[in-house]
Formats: C-alpha cells, structure tokens, sequence
C-alpha cells in the first residue's frame, strides 16, 4: 500500500506540471475567470489565466465558479530525460566558445537535470549569470579576471572595518553577529560542513558578509545561509560562489525583503492556480481557513532547501533556474505536491495546522526527480 501510494503521488505531480505547462506554452485552450481576479498576478500567472477559454465557465450554487475539473487518469504520465552530460555540454559550444542553442540546452536540463557536480559547476555559472550565455571563451575569460578583483575588493571593505568603526555602525555589527550565528548551524550534518574548525564555514561566512557589502540595502537575512551552501559545495571556490549566490539572490532578493508582499503575492497566485486546477481542494482551504497558503511559506522563502535532501534540492534547483516553463516554476511544485496528498488532506479533514505539518520528503520517499 505504501508503495502505491507513492506511485501515485510522483505520477500525480508529474501530471500536474505536465497539464500547467501545456496551460503555459498556449496549448491548452480553457479560460477561467476567478473571484481574485484583481489581484496582482506575475507575467507568467496573467498568461497562464489569458490561455484558458470562457466557455468552460460555470458556478455553482455554494458562490464558487467551477472553472474546469482536472480527471488525473486523463492525463499523460511523464517520465524524466536523459541527465544532461559533459559529452553534451562540450558539444553545445561553437569554435569561439559562445553556446549554440541556449533554449535546447535549458530544456535538456529541465527535463533531465545534470549528471554530476562536476557539470554543475560549469553550468551553474550560465544558470546563475556569472557568465553570459552568448560569451565566448576569451570573454569569459575576463569576466572571471574582473569579478574576482571586485570581490576581493568588497572583502577588503568589511575587513578593514575596525572594532571602534563596529560600534558605531549598529546595523553593519547586527548583520554581522545575525551571520556568525547562522554559519555555526548551517548544515553541520553535511560532511562539507561537519566538525569543529571548518574552513568551508569560515568560506561561507566571509561570503555573506561581503554580500553585506555587496547589496547594503538589502544585507543579510536569515536563510540566506541556506542559499549559498548548495552553492559553496558544487562550486568550491571562494569567488566563484560570491556571484553565483550573487545571481541567486538576483532571482530570490524579493523573498527577502521585510513587508513580504512578494511572497504574499506568490501564495495568492498559488490559491488562485489552485481554483483552476482542482476547484473542490480549493473550495476545502477556504472552508478550513487555508485558503492564505501559509503552510507553503517556508518551501516557498528558501526553494524548498530544507524539505528534501541536499542532493534533491541541487538537482530541483537547477530545473527551476533554467525557465524552461516559466519563471516561478516553484508554484507548480507546490500545486503537485498539494494536489497529491488532497485525499490525505481532505479525509483526514486536516485543517490549516496539520496541513503546515505538511513536509514533501514525508510524501515523496522516492528521489524528487
């Protein structure tokens, strides 16, 4: 019974994104319409809404308009790609060095993620923008040159400031003792980052406070930390790391920031995403006072670094980085996880606490790919 059902959890989170990026490409042609519709939706949530036909409209006589019922046995099993390889990345590049077809390498690593961290390494630097796609070799060249000099640059900065210089700077002292608390329990289980007197946490440390530096405005957050480890261990390098985290935060900065409203608003989109995909678990979170999808916050704030493992996440991540679908591809993780464990949730007749407890690894025993 307990395979079963994780079977049919990965077949339906499958179908899920499979249907939302039929929904997303133009080919599917239902519209809906929806109660929330003058909320402020993302680009990618608008066309995701302008792709659907009116005529599938209706309401009901409990005030919900029932936009289109999703039957999960109608819907095509998908299985993953071929891992993306080195042979393959080795063949994307011209004689110069510039990438051919930037949309067919972004696919292969979509569908099929890549084969080794070793890979990753290269191509996190495109994914992350550390390199432009459309540079050639001598180009990259330079850019590594460059950034590696304004790094050491920045690191200078903090460094130098001196205890007296500390004391009246309360913001810059705050962040920095926010960071030292928060490398000393960053992923100690990990063995990059286990035992006392780790130099890897001394690397992540300095790296965040010359992100600090870097970006003053916005500073350090807590979950930064979490962030940037994935990163430090496939790349393995001091600068290399700095701007790759540097073009994370590029992607993530909003999720950070204090009024939360970007993330206030992903949450909406995911209720209103949900409202056209399964409109009876949606009817269920406004009956039980979930429909704010709060229990989605943390998975949503740090991309879901602490509810799989830390190889699954680095495998997740770099699907997500390539925009394949979308931009917020995270929603639909988060509608597939959902919309699989909707028999759990509403006969157990969880309610907004016990969905909270909600965690994809429980769910997903298999490999997240």
């Amino acid at each position: 019974q307990g395979n079963e059902s994780r079977r049919t959890a990965i077949k339906n989170f499958s179908r899920v994104t499979h249907f939302l990026k039929d929904t997303l490409l133009g080919q599917n042609d239902m519209i809906p319409t929806t109660e929330n519709s003058d909320r402020k939706l993302t680009p990618d949530i608008s066309a995701l809404i302008e792709s659907f036909n009116s005529d599938f409209r209706e309401s009901n006589n409990d005030g919900f308009e029932v936009i289109y019922k999703v039957d999960f046995k109608k819907l095509p099993d998908i299985t993953r790609g071929q891992p993306f390889t080195l042979k393959d990345w080795q063949m994307s590049f011209d004689k110069d060095g510039r990438i051919n077809d930037v949309n067919k390498v972004k696919e292969r690593i979509f569908r099929g993620g890549l084969e080794s961290i070793s890979l990753r390494r290269d191509v996190w630097r495109f994914l992350l923008n550390y390199y432009p796609w459309a540079s050639t070799y001598e180009e990259r060249i330079e850019i590594a040159k460059q950034r590696k000099a304004e790094y050491f640059t920045m690191k200078v900065q903090w460094k130098s400031i001196n205890e007296q210089q500390k004391q009246r700077n309360s913001l810059f002292r705050d962040r920095g003792s926010l960071i030292d608390k928060d490398v000393a329990r960053t992923d100690r289980t990990h063995d990059y980052f286990a035992g006392e007197n780790n130099v890897h946490l001394d690397i992540l440390h300095d790296i965040l406070m010359t992100y600090n530096m870097y970006n003053f405005d916005l500073g350090y957050v807590q979950g930064m930390n979490d962030l940037l480890s994935p990163i430090l261990v496939t790349m393995e390098d001091e600068v290399d790391s700095f701007w790759c985290f540097v073009g994370l935060m590029s992607r993530m900065e909003h999720n950070f920031h204090l009024d939360q409203s970007h993330i206030k608003n992903q949450l909406g989109n995911l209720h209103t995403l949900l409202q056209f995909i399964d409109a009876e678990l949606a009817k269920y979170l406004v009956e039980n006072n979930a429909s704010n999808m709060y229990f989605f916050f943390r998975w949503m704030l740090i991309c879901f670094k602490r509810e799989f493992s830390f190889d699954d996440v680095m495998y997740l991540w770099e699907v997500i980085w390539t925009d394949h679908i979308c931009h917020n591809f995270e929603l639909l993780i988060c509608l597939s996880i959902l919309i699989s464990q909707k028999t759990v949730i509403m006969e157990s007749k969880f309610g907004f606490t016990e969905i909270l407890k909600v965690s994809p690894s429980f769910f997903f025993f298999e490999k997240v790919k």
